[in-house]
C-alpha cells in the first residue's frame, strides 16, 4: 500500500510551522493480554460454585474469588483503601459478562452475501442498532457450516439496522461458495477494557488514589471575574457565570470541579463559553474535552467552531471513524487526509489549543508522551454516562508520573454531568451495583460537593444549574420535584408554550397527557434470549397513531408540526419495531422512535411515551414494573418535550411505582387525565394492585465489609500476574 502523506500547517505567532505525517492508520497500541485469571475464570464459569470437576485444582483460590465476589452485594460504597482492588475485579466481571453475551449472538447455518471485491453482508437478527454488542473493527470468525475446513477471521467494517459489512481475507473469497451457509462467531474485543486497566495501573503507581477522594482546601484566590463573554445570554444566567468564573480561577484545584447541568438547563452552552474564555486568555493555556460517547463531543466541536478557527482545534476520531460518517462542519478540524484516519504527531499535537476526543482514545494521547504540565483544563463532558475506570483516563494526562511530584495533577479537571440521568450500560448483573455508579455519582456523594447545613453547594467545588431553557413548567414539575429539589426555573422563550390551547388537550392551559390505557401487553414469538426486549402493546400503538394524526400538519400556536418536531419514546425494541411498521405504512420517516437510552441528550417540540406495560413483575414477594422502575430512566424519558408530553399507559401497573404515581396523580389534579377507570375492572389483579399502592420498596443498606478485601492471595495475582505494563 502507497504510503499517502500530507503536509499540515499550523499557525503559532504568525509563523508557519510546517511537519509530515504517514495517514495509512492510527498508530496500534500493543498491550499486554489481559486475561481474566484462571481460578476466577473457573469460579465464573462454574457459577460461583466449586464443583467436582475444579475441586482438585487450585480450590482455595477459587473458594477466594467466590467469597469476594458475593460480599460485593453487601459494599455500598467504594473506599480509598480499596478503590484499585475493587475496580480491578469489577472489570474483569464486566469483560466476562461482555464475552458471554456475545457468545450468544453466534449464528449457525447463515447466508452471507458478497456486495463487492472483499467485502460481505451479513444479517445479524439480533443485533440492536441502539445497543450494538458489536462494534466496528470487531473481529468475527467465519467456517463453512459442517465442514471440517479452516476457519477464517474477518473484521466488521461496518454496521447498518440488523446488517454487518465486513472485510474478509483473500483465501476465505477463493473459496467463497454462494450456495453454501456459513457459522458466524462473534470474538469479543476487550480495547476499552485494556485502557481501564492501564490507566487503574498508572493510577496504582502515580499514588493517585487520594486524589480520587478529594478534601476541602482552605486556600483562597481573588477571582478575576471581568470576562468579555461571547454568548451574550450567559450575562444573565448567574450559575453560568459561577460555574465559568470559578472554573477559570482553579477554585477547586486540585480537585475536579463539577457542573451538575440538569436537563435543559445549558451545560454544553456554559461548557463551550468556557473552553472559548481558556482560548482568549492566550497561547499558553490547552484544553483536553473529552467525553464517553461521539455525539457529546461533536456537538461541543460544532459548537467551538463558531468562535475558533478550526487550525486551533483538533478533533480526534478513532481508528474505527468513517470521514462520511462525520458532519462536513467537523471536517476541517478532524484527523482526516481525504478518507484516510490519520494520528498527528507529537510535534503537530502541541500546536492544538483544543484536542477533543473520547475518554479511551485519550489513551492514545497518553503514549504520545505530551508534557503533563501541557493540558491547562481537562474538561469531561457526559461524565455520568462513564464507568470510573474509563474517566480516570484523561487524569492521567495531566499528572506527573516521575520524582518528588509523582501524583500531581496539573491541570483543573472539569467533570460535567447529571447524576440523576442514565449511567453507564453495564452487562454484569453483580458489578452493575458498582461499577453503574460514574466517578461524577460517586463524588456527589463525598463530602467536599454535598450540600452544606444552609442546603447550598460550595460554589469553589460545584455549581448546579437551575434555569431550564427546554420545557414548559407543566412538563418540568414532576422531574423538578422528584430529582432537583424544586430547584429548577422554566425560562424557555415563546416556543415552549406553542401546544396551549391545542384541541386535544384535556385542560387547554396544561401541556401534558397521561391517557390511560388497558391494552393487552404481549410478547413475540422466540422472545426467551432477552424477554423484556420483546414485549408490545397493539393498543397502546393505536393510540400512538390516533395522536400523530391530529398532530402533523396542524398549528400549535406559532408552530406548524412537521415530522421530525416529534419523538416517540418506548421502553422495549418490539414496540418500537410495531410503531415504526405503522410509521412506514403512512410514509412517516421522519419521526424519531427509540428507547429512552436514544433519548439521553436529546429533545423534541413534541414527545409521545408509551409505556406498554400491564401486568406487574413479582421478585423477592415485591411487585414491581420491571425496568420501568429505574428512576433515572424515567427522568430522562419525561423530560425531552419542550411544548407537549403525551404519556400512554396502564394507571393500575404504573401507580405501583412512586415517580410514575406523581406524574398520573399530577395529571388528574390538573384535569390532564384521558380514560374513565371503570374500564379497568376487568383486571383480575386490581384489587391486589391497590394494596400495593402504598408500599413503597426500600432496598437494605449495605455496610461496607472492608475486612473481606484482605485476601492476599487476590490482590497478587490481580497486580502482579496481570499487571499492566506501559
Amino acid at each position: 500500500m502507497t504510503t499517502k502523506i500530507q503536509k499540515w500547517k499550523n499557525v503559532k505567532n504568525n509563523k508557519i510551522i510546517d511537519s509530515y505525517t504517514t495517514v495509512e492508520q492510527l498508530p496500534i497500541l500493543n498491550f499486554p493480554d489481559l486475561l481474566i485469571p484462571q481460578d476466577l475464570m473457573i469460579a465464573l464459569k462454574n457459577n460461583l460454585k466449586i464443583t467436582n470437576n475444579n475441586r482438585s485444582q487450585n480450590s482455595q483460590k477459587i473458594k477466594n474469588y467466590i467469597t469476594c465476589i458475593e460480599n460485593l452485594a453487601k459494599i455500598n460504597k467504594i473506599q480509598q483503601e480499596n478503590y484499585l482492588f475493587l475496580f480491578k475485579i469489577l472489570l474483569y466481571l464486566e469483560e466476562f459478562a461482555r464475552s458471554t453475551e456475545m457468545k450468544k449472538h453466534n449464528l449457525k447455518c447463515q447466508e452471507i452475501q458478497i456486495c463487492s471485491n472483499n467485502i460481505f453482508t451479513i444479517f445479524v437478527p439480533s443485533l440492536n442498532i441502539d445497543d450494538p454488542f458489536v462494534k466496528i473493527e470487531d473481529k468475527i470468525v467465519l467456517k463453512e457450516t459442517n465442514s471440517l475446513g479452516r476457519s477464517y477471521n474477518a473484521q466488521i467494517i461496518r454496521i447498518c439496522n440488523k446488517n454487518i459489512k465486513v472485510i474478509v481475507p483473500r483465501k476465505f473469497l477463493l473459496k467463497y461458495d454462494s450456495d453454501k451457509k456459513y457459522d458466524i462467531n462473534f470474538v469479543y474485543s476487550d480495547w476499552s477494557m485494556k485502557c481501564c486497566h492501564y490507566a487503574l495501573y498508572l493510577v496504582n503507581s502515580c499514588d493517585l488514589t487520594s486524589l480520587m477522594y478529594p478534601t476541602i482546601r482552605t486556600n483562597r484566590r481573588y477571582l478575576k471575574s471581568d470576562l468579555n463573554w461571547l454568548n451574550e445570554s450567559m450575562k444573565e444566567n448567574a450559575e453560568q457565570k459561577q460555574a465559568v468564573i470559578n472554573i477559570l480561577n482553579r477554585t477547586a484545584y486540585p480537585a475536579p470541579y463539577i457542573l451538575f447541568g440538569p436537563p435543559g438547563t445549558g451545560k454544553t452552552a456554559t461548557l463551550v463559553e468556557l473552553i472559548c474564555q481558556i482560548w482568549q486568555q492566550g497561547t499558553s493555556k490547552s484544553v483536553l474535552v473529552c467525553s464517553s460517547s461521539n455525539a457529546a463531543i461533536d456537538e461541543i466541536t460544532k459548537r467551538l467552531l463558531i468562535y475558533i478557527p478550526p487550525n486551533e482545534m483538533h478533533r480526534m476520531y478513532s481508528r474505527s471513524k468513517r470521514r462520511s460518517d462525520v458532519d462536513s462542519i467537523i471536517h476541517p478540524c478532524a484527523n482526516f487526509v481525504e478518507d484516510t484516519n490519520i494520528f498527528l504527531p507529537k510535534e503537530i499535537l502541541l500546536f492544538k489549543k483544543i484536542i477533543l476526543t473520547t475518554l479511551v482514545s485519550c489513551t492514545r494521547l497518553l503514549r504520545a508522551n505530551i508534557k503533563e504540565s501541557h493540558f491547562s483544563f481537562v474538561i469531561i463532558d457526559e461524565a455520568s454516562q462513564a464507568i470510573e475506570p474509563e474517566t480516570l483516563i484523561p487524569f492521567l494526562l495531566a499528572c506527573m508520573k516521575e520524582d518528588e511530584n509523582k501524583g500531581l495533577l496539573q491541570a483543573q479537571v472539569v467533570i460535567a454531568g447529571d447524576p440523576c440521568q442514565l449511567g453507564p450500560s453495564i452487562r454484569s448483573k453483580i458489578a452493575e451495583p458498582l461499577l453503574g455508579i460514574s466517578m461524577l455519582e460517586r463524588l456527589m456523594d463525598c463530602p467536599v460537593y454535598k450540600r452544606d447545613k444552609e442546603n447550598k453547594y460550595n460554589p469553589h467545588y460545584v455549581t448546579k444549574l437551575i434555569r431550564n431553557y427546554r420545557s414548559h413548567k407543566c412538563i418540568l414539575h414532576v422531574p423538578n420535584k422528584e430529582f432537583y429539589e424544586n430547584e429548577l426555573i422554566a425560562c424557555g422563550g415563546a416556543e415552549i408554550n406553542a401546544a396551549i390551547g391545542w384541541s386535544k388537550l384535556p385542560n387547554k392551559k396544561f401541556p401534558l397527557i397521561f391517557h390511560a390505557s388497558n391494552g393487552e401487553e404481549k410478547r413475540a414469538e422466540n422472545s426467551h434470549r432477552q424477554e423484556c426486549i420483546h414485549v408490545y402493546n397493539l393498543q397502546e400503538v393505536s393510540i400512538v397513531m390516533r395522536y400523530l394524526t391530529s398532530l402533523l400538519g396542524k398549528n400549535l400556536g406559532t408552530l406548524q408540526v412537521k415530522q421530525d418536531h416529534i419523538g416517540i419514546v418506548v421502553p422495549f425494541k418490539q414496540q418500537q419495531f410495531k410503531i415504526c411498521n405503522e410509521l412506514e405504512k403512512r410514509n412517516w420517516k421522519d419521526i424519531t422512535v427509540g428507547t429512552v437510552e436514544t433519548f439521553q441528550g436529546r429533545e423534541k417540540e413534541i414527545i409521545i411515551l408509551t409505556t406498554v406495560r400491564s401486568r406487574l413483575f413479582v421478585h423477592n414477594g415485591i411487585e414491581h414494573i420491571g425496568f420501568l422502575s429505574n428512576e433515572k430512566r424515567f427522568n430522562v424519558a419525561i423530560t425531552r418535550a419542550k411544548c407537549l408530553l403525551i404519556v400512554i399507559g396502564n394507571p393500575l401497573v404504573l401507580e405501583t411505582n412512586n415517580c410514575w404515581r406523581l406524574l398520573v396523580q399530577y395529571c388528574k389534579e390538573n384535569e390532564a387525565y384521558i380514560g374513565n377507570t371503570s374500564t379497568f375492572a376487568q383486571i383480575s389483579e386490581k384489587e391486589e394492585i391497590h394494596n400495593k399502592l402504598a408500599k413503597r420498596y426500600v432496598p437494605k443498606l449495605h455496610q461496607d465489609y472492608n475486612h473481606i478485601f484482605s485476601l492476599i492471595a487476590i490482590y497478587s495475582v490481580l497486580w502482579t500476574k496481570d499487571q499492566i505494563k506501559p
